[in-house]
Order: C-alpha cells, then sequence, then structure tokens
C-alpha cells in the first residue's frame, strides 16, 4: 500500500491516490500529470533514503545550498531543484505519503515535516528509482550531449543512466519494428540499424526511434542488470552499507539479520515512472510499446507508473485484463486548479466499453 496526498501544488489543487503496481495518469496538457508523477517519483526516492539513513533527519533541516530559498527545509528544495518544479510551492502546500513501512508529511504553512515508522518498516525491498523525462530524446538530438552542463536534475540524471545502460546493453531490438539499436564500443556512437541493413547515426533517425529507443534500452538495463545482477558499488555506497548493517537491531536473529542486509543494501526491484511514452510514435506503435513494458517492466516486484495523454496508450493498458491498473484523471475544472480522481475499477470498464476511443469517454466519467 502506497497512498499520496497533494494539496495546492503547482496546478494541482487536490489529489489523493493509492498506487498500484501499474498506475496510469491521464488528463490534458499543462493540467498536472507529470507534476503528480514528478511527486510520486520523489516520495518513492525519499522513503528510499530514510530507509537506507534509518533517519529522516537530513530531510527536516534547512537547506545549506546557496540557491535555496531562505528557510527553505531539504525536503522542499531536494523536490523543487530535482524535478524542476521552482514556483510549484505556494503557501498552503502540502504533500504526504504513507507506505506500509512509513508516513511522512510536508506543510508548507508551518514549514514542518512529519515523520513516523509502521510497523512493516524492517520488511522493505529496496528499488532502483528511475525517472524517464519527455526531454529523453535530447540523447539523440544532441550528439555531443555529455558536453552540455546540466543542473542537477532529471533529465542529466537520466542521461547518466542512459550512458550506463547503452555500454552494458550495446544492441536491443526495437520493438517489431525491424529496426535494432547498437552502441559502437571503438568510439561512443550510437547507431540505428534498420531492415538489417542500412545503418543510420542515432541523430539522423525519426523523432519516434529518438524517444522510444531511450527507454527500452534505459529500462533493459535496469530491470535486467541493476535488480537482477551485481553492479560494481561506488565508495559512497559501500560506506552507506556498513553504516546501515550497524543499524539493524542486535535482536533479530541471525536468517532475519541476513534477510534485512540484502533487501536494504542490494536492489530487489524498480519503481520506474515515464512521461508521455507516446511522443511520436504511431498509435500501433505505442500499443506494442505498452505489451513490452507490462512483459518486461511490470512484473515481479517492479512498478510502473506513467504519465500520458495518448488515447491509445490507456486503450492498450485497459485492454489487459490480467493487470491491475489504478487510473487516476486529471482535469481543471471549471478553470481552477486541477483535481485529481480515482477510477474504480466499474468506471475504468465503463471508460473503456462505452466506445472505441476510451478517452473521450474520461469526461462522462469525470462528470458522474
Amino acid at each position: 500500500m502506497r497512498r499520496i496526498v497533494v494539496r495546492n501544488f503547482g496546478p494541482i489543487e487536490q489529489a489523493e491516490v493509492e498506487l498500484k503496481r501499474v498506475n496510469i495518469i491521464i488528463g490534458p496538457q499543462s493540467a498536472g500529470k507529470s507534476c503528480l508523477l514528478k511527486v510520486a517519483c520523489y516520495c518513492t526516492w525519499v522513503e528510499k533514503r530514510i530507509q537506507i539513513a534509518q533517519s529522516a533527519d537530513s530531510l527536516k533541516q534547512i537547506s545549506q545550498s546557496p540557491d535555496s530559498p531562505k528557510g527553505c527545509l531539504h525536503f522542499c528544495y531536494l523536490l523543487e531543484q530535482f524535478h524542476r518544479l521552482k514556483g510549484y510551492m505556494r503557501g498552503d502546500s502540502y504533500i504526504s505519503y504513507e507506505s506500509d513501512c512509513m508516513a511522512f508529511s510536508y506543510a508548507q504553512a508551518t514549514g514542518t515535516f512529519g515523520f513516523r515508522w509502521k510497523d512493516a518498516r524492517w520488511e522493505y525491498l529496496r528499488p532502483r528509482v528511475s525517472y524517464i523525462p519527455a526531454e529523453r530524446n535530447m540523447v539523440a538530438a544532441i550528439p555531443n550531449w555529455f558536453e552540455v552542463k546540466l543542473p542537477d536534475d532529471n533529465i542529466r540524471s537520466f542521461l547518466q543512466d542512459w550512458d550506463a545502460a547503452r555500454k552494458s546493453f550495446p544492441k536491443v531490438e526495437v520493438l517489431n519494428l525491424g529496426v535494432s539499436y547498437r552502441y559502437d564500443t571503438s568510439n561512443g556512437a550510437d547507431k540505428v540499424v534498420v531492415d538489417g541493413a542500412a545503418e543510420l547515426d542515432f541523430s539522423n533517425t525519426s523523432s519516434g526511434l529518438q524517444a522510444v529507443i531511450p527507454i527500452l534500452v534505459h529500462l533493459s538495463h535496469l530491470t535486467c542488470i541493476e535488480c537482477g545482477q551485481s553492479s560494481p558499488a561506488s565508495i559512497q555506497k559501500l560506506d552507506e552499507d556498513r553504516q546501515f548493517l550497524e543499524k539493524i537491531p542486535k535482536e533479530f536473529d541471525e536468517e532475519r539479520r541476513s534477510r534485512v542486509a540484502e533487501s536494504f543494501t542490494q536492489p530487489q526491484r524498480c519503481e520506474i515512472f515515464l512521461e508521455e511514452p507516446e511522443l511520436s510514435l504511431f498509435p500501433p506503435t505505442q500499443a506494442q510499446l505498452v505489451d513490452w513494458l507490462l512483459e518486461h517492466v511490470a512484473k515481479e516486484e517492479n512498478s510502473l507508473s506513467v504519465a500520458t495523454h495518448s488515447p491509445y496508450i490507456l486503450t492498450a493498458f485497459l485492454e489487459r485484463e490480467e493487470v491491475d491498473v489504478a487510473l487516476f484523471t486529471v482535469d481543471r475544472e471549471g478553470g481552477q486548479g486541477a483535481i485529481v480522481k480515482t477510477a474504480g475499477r466499474e468506471d475504468i470498464q465503463a471508460i473503456y466499453d462505452d466506445g472505441i476511443d476510451a478517452f473521450f469517454n474520461i469526461a462522462y466519467f469525470r462528470k458522474g
């Protein structure tokens, strides 16, 4: 169970959602879809950092960053800086997150960060948290992207992940399009092979390929390497692991201590937050991408959350009856702040059944 509440933050006036293994956030442009996705990703990351440190104290402190507003808590600063949400925080903004392991909240009105542990504190499974931004095509559109100086935000983070992924997965088939991506280790170039013959520089391919290939390469690496096999650990991680092991309760027996150590220090699952998977893709290709995501990503303990305004992405998810999907609709009702509604099982079925294009039936659900 993971529940998120957001009030008066950016375009969102009210949102109260309970996340499942697959979550779809849909609505018109500029309504707050990506805002909610970013908050969900950030809260998931905050939970991970608290669990690793076994403390929330650092988030309660005043940020010492030179570009941080005076009196801004570290929790607030990191959210605004990493996800490029400066200016979204209002005087009455409120964000809360609750899982089986912990609960925390931030209230701008009082400038306070509240936190408490829950009974499942030691049952946590460490995730690899990844936000895939809409700007992911930068890796193809700007050939020398690695030379561009960027702020420490989600775009830079994705570029670093992409660099690791393309080196560990030097060849990936692109759905069933007769296209494959390969990384040339001899010169560090990204290549796309069409129909097994013509080879193009990645920067010279279509906008659709430039948007979808980073998803496929990155997630192939993330779900296979990061969560399935051992990766070289940094000095920082080794130090974090050492400090964590010292905090495991002494009263735990050897078997439980070993289980907790493994679950907290090694990735056990992936939490993926994907922005606009439909970018520049033909509708049938969008459906193929959804099938790929469900087959390769939304399995085992992994979780997938998607922000989209594509009726074809929505329909492709709804057609998979065996998948337990949470659907959240976002809309600015009456020109006011965005309200997020959760569609129940019957609502989802009605949205899908009432017409060929499920997207346009959302309006009827929201009026109900």
